[in-house]
């Protein structure tokens, strides 16, 4: 009976958060993931050529990722925040960047 611990319950530990701008990248770089994959591979799969609304699909997915781009590394250089939601959606974004990149080079060179 000499000791008396108590359960700790629901103490913060840290006041660290998410920040908006790593949240907003995340989601930035799915959609524009989603989007420039569906728009390279519909009309493969339809067995027709691409047409300018694929195309302008495309565009405006590197817009996004783009803007994915500069909000994650916003995110990042916040202090007392986690940096996960900004490391993943920078991650997302320049595959989405580099996914642009060789189907422009695909299209143009070979």
């Amino acid at each position: 009976m000499f000791f008396n611990f108590k359960i700790i319950e629901n103490y913060k530990f840290t006041d660290k958060k998410h920040t908006n701008a790593s949240i907003m990248s995340l989601i930035l770089g799915v959609i524009s993931l989603a989007s420039i994959v569906l728009a390279t591979f519909l009309p493969y799969f339809k067995n027709a050529a691409s047409t300018e609304r694929y195309g302008m699909v495309c565009f405006l997915s590197v817009l996004m990722a783009i803007a994915g781009i500069v909000l994650a590394i916003m995110g990042k250089l916040q202090k007392a925040s986690y940096s996960f939601f900004s490391k993943a959606g920078l991650v997302i974004n320049i595959v989405v960047m580099l996914i642009a990149v060789s189907i422009i080079y695909i299209g143009a060179f070979l």
